[in-house]
Formats: C-alpha cells, sequence, structure tokens
C-alpha cells in the first residue's frame, strides 16, 4: 500500500511537472493537453495500482512522519513513516530526507495534517460516532508527536495539553458539540500561530507556499480515498481521512484565494473548479467507485498543476 500510494503522488507530480515544461505551452490547446495527460496518468496509476494488497493490517489508519516533506522547488510535499514505516522526517521525491523544522511548506503541512484529523473527529462526534471521533482524535495526537521536535527548535509554545483537553472531553462522550468545538479551538488557534511563526516576508513567496500546503493536503485526499477500496478494516479510516484533508484543502484555499488570484487569476479560477470536484465527491456516506477515485484524482492532479504554476 505504501508503494501504491507513492507510485500515485509521484506519479501525478511528475506528469505536473513534465507538460508545465513543454517547450512553447501556452494558450487554451496547451492547457487542455496538460489536463489530459495529467487526467490520463492518474487513471493509469488508480487502475494499475488498485488491486495491490494493503500493508500494515487492518484498522490502521496512516501515521505522517514530516508530512508535507519540500524538496524544493518544482517538488511536492511527500510522507514518510506512513503506517509506522520510517522514522521522523520527510522523504522527497529523489529520497533525500527533508527536516519540517527548517522548510515552511513542510512544517505548515504537518500542522494542517493534525487539522485535518480535527476536522472529520468533529463531525464523527456530532453525528454520534463518538468511538469513530475518539479514534481520530488520537491520530490527531500522533501526528502531532511528530511535529513537536519543530515546534521547540522554533521556540513556538507546546499546545499538547490544549490536545489532551480535547481528548479528555471526547473521552467522556458528555460534552456536547459546542462545548467540543470551543475547545478544539485552542488549539486550532495554535496551529494558526504557529503557522504564522514561518511566515515569510515576500507576500508572493508566502502565497506560492500557502498553494504548494494547498495542493500536499489535496493530494493526500485523493491518496486516501483510492486506499477506501482495500482491505475492510482500513476502508472507512481511508475514507475519514480522504474527508479531513478534502476539507482543510477547502478552509485553506478559501483563506488564500485572493493572493491566489492576485498571482494568476485564471489559474486560481481552474484550480477553484478542481478543487470543488474533490471537495465535493470525498463525503462520509460514499460508496467506493473506481470511477470516482479516477475523476478525484484527475481534479486533484490538475489542483496540483494550477497551484505549482499561479
Amino acid at each position: 500500500m505504501i508503494k501504491k500510494i507513492r507510485k500515485l503522488r509521484y506519479g501525478l507530480s511528475a506528469t505536473a511537472f513534465t507538460v508545465a515544461l513543454l517547450a512553447g505551452c501556452d494558450g487554451q490547446t496547451a492547457q487542455k493537453d496538460q489536463e489530459s495527460a495529467i487526467a490520463e496518468q492518474a487513471e493509469k496509476n488508480i487502475t494499475h495500482e488498485s488491486g495491490e494488497a494493503g500493508e500494515g493490517g487492518e484498522g490502521h489508519a496512516p501515521v505522517e512522519s514530516g508530512e508535507a516533506g519540500e524538496g524544493g522547488e518544482g517538488h511536492a510535499p511527500v510522507e514518510s513513516g506512513e503506517a509506522g514505516e520510517g522514522g521522523e522526517g520527510g522523504e522527497g521525491e529523489g529520497g533525500g530526507a527533508v527536516d519540517i523544522g527548517k522548510d515552511p511548506v513542510a512544517f505548515r503541512g504537518a500542522l494542517e495534517s493534525v487539522r485535518a484529523k480535527y476536522i472529520v473527529a468533529e463531525k464523527l462526534y456530532g453525528q454520534g460516532q463518538k468511538e469513530a471521533a475518539l479514534e481520530m482524535f488520537a491520530y490527531a495526537e500522533k501526528s502531532y508527536a511528530r511535529v513537536q521536535p519543530a515546534l521547540a527548535e522554533k521556540k513556538i509554545p507546546d499546545f499538547s495539553a490544549k490536545m489532551r483537553a480535547v481528548n479528555h472531553l471526547a473521552q467522556e462522550g458528555k460534552a456536547s458539540i459546542a462545548t467540543l468545538h470551543e475547545a478544539m479551538n485552542a488549539v486550532e488557534t495554535e496551529i494558526k500561530q504557529a503557522e504564522n511563526a514561518v511566515r515569510v516576508d515576500n507576500d508572493k513567496e508566502q502565497a506560492k507556499n500557502s498553494a504548494k500546503v494547498t495542493a500536499f493536503l489535496t493530494a493526500k485526499a485523493a491518496k486516501e480515498y483510492a486506499e477506501y477500496t482495500e482491505s475492510e478494516g482500513a476502508k472507512i479510516n481511508a475514507l475519514r481521512e480522504a474527508y479531513g484533508y478534502a476539507q482543510a484543502a477547502k478552509d485553506m484555499f478559501a483563506h488564500h484565494e485572493n493572493m491566489f488570484i492576485a498571482l494568476n487569476p485564471d489559474k486560481a479560477e481552474a484550480a477553484a473548479k478542481s478543487l470543488k470536484i474533490v471537495t465535493e465527491m470525498i463525503d462520509l456516506k460514499a460508496a467506493p467507485a473506481l470511477a470516482d477515485m479516477k475523476e478525484i484524482a484527475g481534479a486533484a492532479a490538475k489542483f496540483e498543476l494550477y497551484m505549482d504554476n499561479l
């Protein structure tokens, strides 16, 4: 499974990177050629990999270590250490380690991975699925543990106590959704402050970094949805993760949309349409379908292309 999702991510990135560099690529025809190439690659990757068996056993959601690793310009954030594989730090496309403490895109991506799990956990709690919500809160804590060394290195206040407070409320199972939301807001405020601590002074560079983080979240959503067809135990967790990442991407895009428009209004508009496909198709009640996975993967790949070339 780990090989499968990495192939999917790398395949889409490689395609996006290649078509963006094609000589003389501009205009509507070139744009359609780029989109067709990416969609075709997405379909090939999913069709080719869909029969692989899952690794790590049933019921284990992916665990991030050094999520959103950024290998430099042209390299999309990737994960290392998922499902208990590997150690701290990210791994670039070429296999090089990425230190999330030194890369603002990787650092923000790792924090957003925590927030993605909070998003789906709150929704599950509100639906009365308190055991499922508690499981997602636990996954959020695991993701946070992998960000803690970077927080300490940057002298950013640790907020594990606030996360434990959220978990305590979820474990008791008696708190209203409003009470839980208030406690979660305290954590999300800390996440935003931590992300602001690595803000770069150059507005254009900051916007491009935000675009890369949003693309990472969208790609993660597509990959987790692809895993939704795997073994019964892991299936539902993959869908929940996919939903959380998709909603986190939607939130981040909305927050930074004006910055993206300022960079390139046409591509920002096209990106918004692709993201809408991903967020609307990934539903917690949806039944898995290969056709859906192909469409989601293709839309995520197009979104990445637009974000990488704002």
